[in-house]
């Protein structure tokens, strides 16, 4: 959470944030720590003398140590044999400037102060941190971290509170502290999302259930049902320890548009029953019966499913899991539900006229009929259906190459948040400049409220607020992109490597990034540049750059290793002597009258030229020798560092980065107005028509390959939830042919899939992914339930189209009534907005087309799959009988 404070100058803004502010907020349970950017910050300094330590020969390190040993409270031990065995503790935190001037060092004349050696002083902080309100730069930013055991939300409800009292008290000197960003906006937004779309999805799946069913007793049941296993699974989630977030919601989005399919195929069945005359009890349990191994089937292909996904890494595995996790235990509880509360609540409120008893059948289910009798005539006719599907499905893969691909979606809404990389050593008047530019363009941008902008070393962030969406005039993506091209001009004009949106430069890395792989730095260079003009001539590709584009100048010592070797000293002695002449690193934090302060250890070593650093005295330690009481110990001698190494200036990239033994340069880009997988595409194209030289190799980075390693974990989690489920069928159905025919429809599935995405242009990634994986155990209930019902039919005699006629016309009904009410349930994620849509869109539209297209196929391709593979695997039962035929005919033949 983000807050910013201005209204004053920089020294006034200081003192509100660190003695109103920071003291209010950090006494909040809530709250861990608040962290102000302020110019005029405090450090605690110890200055080391560096020719007294050298005089007494101790050593800067051992006071580093030291000191770091000595500022702590801890526990040393325990009494046991005493009453209530206390615990030993000592106290040695410093509390003051004194405390740390007092502390004693160990040296050859025994102990002394280390005021002796250092000077100890609170100095001002040279920071490098510099921060700009819409240009304004007397502007206090303040970070503010929640604590481990609350969540987002709580803190911000606590911060917020707070600060209205603040305000309500009146802040000192009439400052202003304004909210510029809380995460937890997201989270509400898309919490209000999620459960406004699984409330209409609900919604929506009653009404298709009663447009089916036209019964409102019939429909209530499967509307009771839906709060009942809700409850059920948010009970389970607690005992699981989950919490109510923006993946579980979306799961409970997916899993109530497929909760109610148990309770539908339940309720159908027993309706069907009671429309065929059964009486009501005898209705209830023949209806049950009959679909059971069916729904428990269906339930457990569909849990099957998710159990590979376990196998995918990283970030992008823990969330899909999580959903995978609540989607099943959603799934388990509508099963248990279905059996238990639908049955006796169909026996109780049921009622059937007597005008729907013995209906004829319709026009569609007599069309049917007369399709599978005529597929069942003929065997070319079967192979001719099925051959059309599958070809059908060889031509969809074409499609594939057109589907727009990417990694994770956009959650920021209306705001943005950017880094620019600047050159190295790039000073503070290049960076106000720089700042100056930005604020220019920024305030020129439309839709662009307010902004930020934030210095750190050789980067500058910028947070951008974008006007509310009633008020926007632009979409979101439209006004980024317009940021994006504002702050890409300014490369041409000041030192700036290149802009990149922090989505794209988080832990995922850069959208575009290709590793150059060698062992000669000139040759990584010149394929670079090759790399980097090959990019640039790739559309939607922007902001190229290299690693090795910006080299400095170095220094590099040379040793004289005879020198050394005579003055008695080794290389790594000269090396510890030249690192203590430049040390300046904080060493630890230390609370001085209620405040915090860094605690920075330095030299009091002036070396800034080259000649004070070839000047720089190097002790030389003096033989040992045995003295007698009262003998003073030699004095070390000196001599000077160019005596010893000499300086050779080179050029050197900032960054070098050594992979299985060679060097890599990474060359990076990003994207605007295309996607991850087409630019993916064109990229290897260009690497695969480039000529390496020997012992230079090119391969993906970033995104590109984390793209590439997410398609394959997809495609082995695919591969293994077939076979998962391939194995949960056979057993259930005690056959090895009938799972077969079931698993036709899968391929069928992936068209839907596929065509869903070309159309709606929703972007293929691993949510979109997930939802094809849902989608194989949904689209494979409705084959199951042919099956299942043919399965039972061929037991009781009918032969085998009869059979599939019956099954496709007794399960049509329930098989279209499942597939409308989970699309309907879908429909919302699929059509809603805001920033969670990122996240619902892609999968509801895979699930919703891969559905309805896979529910139309099914009950045409499984009835011709089911007659192939009874022709093609009952040839030798069909021989014998034929055999066995021909024989008793020509013995009735021979006894006439």
């Amino acid at each position: 959470m983000h807050y910013d404070l201005y209204g004053a100058d920089n020294e006034e803004l200081a003192y509100v944030a660190e003695e109103v502010i920071q003291p209010r907020l950090e006494s909040l349970t809530e709250v861990r720590e608040v962290d102000a950017a302020t110019e005029d910050s405090e450090e605690l300094v110890i200055e080391l003398d560096q020719e007294q330590l050298q005089e007494d020969g101790i050593d800067p390190q051992h006071i580093l140590e030291l000191f770091r040993e000595e500022n702590q409270n801890r526990a040393i031990g325990e009494l046991s044999e005493e009453d209530d065995e206390p615990r030993l503790r000592w106290d040695g935190t410093m509390l003051s400037v004194e405390d740390i001037e007092d502390m004693q060092i160990s040296t050859p004349d025994g102990p002394e102060a280390l005021e002796e050696y250092a000077s100890i002083e609170i100095a001002q902080a040279d920071t490098t941190t510099t921060a700009w309100k819409n240009g304004e730069e007397d502007y206090v930013f303040l970070q503010i971290g929640r604590s481990d055991d609350v969540t987002e939300v709580e803190m911000t409800e606590a911060v917020r509170a707070e600060v209205e009292d603040m305000k309500a008290e009146g802040l000192p000197g009439g400052v202003d502290l304004e909210e510029m960003l809380a995460t937890a906006d997201y989270i509400n937004n898309d919490l209000r999302d999620i459960q406004t779309n699984v409330l209409y999805g609900g919604i929506l799946a009653l009404l298709v259930l009663f447009t089916f069913l036209r019964s409102i007793r019939a429909t209530a049941i499967v509307g009771i049902s839906i709060p009942l296993s809700l409850l059920l699974t948010f009970s389970m989630m607690w005992l699981m320890d989950y919490s109510i977030n923006v993946m579980t919601l979306l799961a409970l989005g997916l899993g109530i548009a497929m909760m109610v399919d148990a309770s539908i195929v339940i309720l159908e069945s027993i309706y069907r029953k009671m429309q065929l005359g059964f009486p009501k009890f005898e209705a209830v349990i023949e209806g049950t019966k009959e679909v059971s191994t069916a729904v428990l089937a269906s339930m457990l292909t569909t849990v099957v499913v998710f159990l590979p996904i376990g196998i995918l890494s990283g970030d992008v595995g823990e969330f899909i899991m999580m959903l995978a996790m609540v989607i099943i235990i959603t799934l388990v509880s509508s099963v248990i539900i279905s059996f238990t509360v639908i049955p006796v609540l169909s026996d109780k409120w049921i009622r059937m006229k007597e005008s729907n008893v013995h209906k004829k059948e319709s026009r569609i289910l007599r069309t049917y009929g007369r399709f599978v009798d005529w597929m069942s005539w003929k065997k070319w006719r079967r192979w001719l259906v099925s051959t059309g599907f599958a070809f059908l499905f060889f031509l969809s893969l074409f499609l594939v190459a057109f589907v727009p691909m990417s990694m994770m979606p956009d959650v920021l809404e209306r705001q943005a948040e950017l880094i620019v990389n600047l050159d190295s050593h790039t000073d503070d008047e290049d960076k106000e400049e720089i700042a100056n530019a930005m604020h220019e363009r920024l305030s020129d941008t439309p839709d662009v409220s307010d902004y930020t902008v934030i210095t750190d070393e050789d980067m500058m962030f910028a947070f951008v607020n974008m006007t509310p969406e009633e008020e926007a005039t632009l979409p979101q993506a439209q006004v980024n992109t317009e940021i994006m091209n504002n702050l890409e001009a300014l490369e041409e004009d000041y030192p700036i490597q290149n802009v990149v949106m922090s989505m794209e430069a988080g832990e995922m890395g850069n959208p575009v990034e290709i590793i150059v792989q060698g062992d000669s730095l000139e040759g990584l260079h010149e394929i670079a540049e090759d790399m980097e003009t090959g990019l640039e001539n790739i559309d939607g590709v922007t902001g190229v750059h290299h690693s090795l584009s910006d080299m400095e100048t170095e220094e590099q010592f040379v040793i004289d290793e005879e020198a050394v070797e005579d003055a008695g000293l080794t290389t790594g002695q000269v090396r510890e002597q030249i690192e203590a002449a430049f040390m300046n690193e904080q060493i630890d934090e230390i609370t001085l009258d209620g405040r915090d302060y860094p605690v920075f250890m330095n030299s009091d070593l002036e070396v800034a030229s080259l000649d004070e650093l070839e000047n720089l005295a190097i002790e030389i330690p003096p033989e040992e020798e045995v003295l007698m009481p009262g003998d003073e110990p030699e004095e070390a001698d000196t001599m000077d560092l160019e005596e010893l190494v000499e300086l050779e200036t080179i050029e050197a990239p900032q960054e070098l980065v050594h992979e299985d033994g060679q060097r890599i340069v990474k060359v990076m880009a990003s994207l605007e107005d295309r996607d991850l997988g087409s630019v993916n595409a064109d990229v290897q194209e260009m690497i695969a028509g480039y000529n390496f030289d020997d012992g230079y190799t090119a391969g993906f980075g970033g995104q590109m390959e984390q793209q590439q390693e997410m398609m394959m974990e997809m495609m082995y989690i695919f591969l293994i939830s077939i076979f998962l489920v391939y194995v949960v069928m056979a057993i259930q159905f005690n056959h090895l042919i009938h799972p077969l025919v079931i698993m036709s429809v899968i391929p069928m599935t992936i068209v839907g899939v596929i065509l869903g995405l070309l159309i709606t242009q929703q972007e293929l990634n691993p949510i979109s992914a997930m939802g094809s994986l849902i989608l194989v155990g949904i689209v494979l209930n409705n084959a199951i339930l042919l099956v299942d019902r043919t399965k039972q039919l061929r037991k009781q005699g009918w032969d085998r189209a009869n059979a599939l006629q019956e099954a496709g016309k007794n399960r049509m009904r329930p098989i279209f009534m499942t597939t409308l009410t989970t699309v309907a349930g879908m429909l919302p994620l699929a059509l809603a907005t805001g920033s969670a849509s990122n996240y619902q869109a892609p999968m509801a539209t895979v699930i919703i087309f891969g559905l309805l297209f896979a529910t139309l196929i099914t009950l045409l391709l499984v009835p011709s799959v089911y007659m192939i593979m009874e022709d093609l695997l009952g040839w030798p039962k069909r021989y014998m009988i034929k055999r066995k035929h021909k024989k008793g005919t020509e013995i009735s033949t021979e006894k006439g």
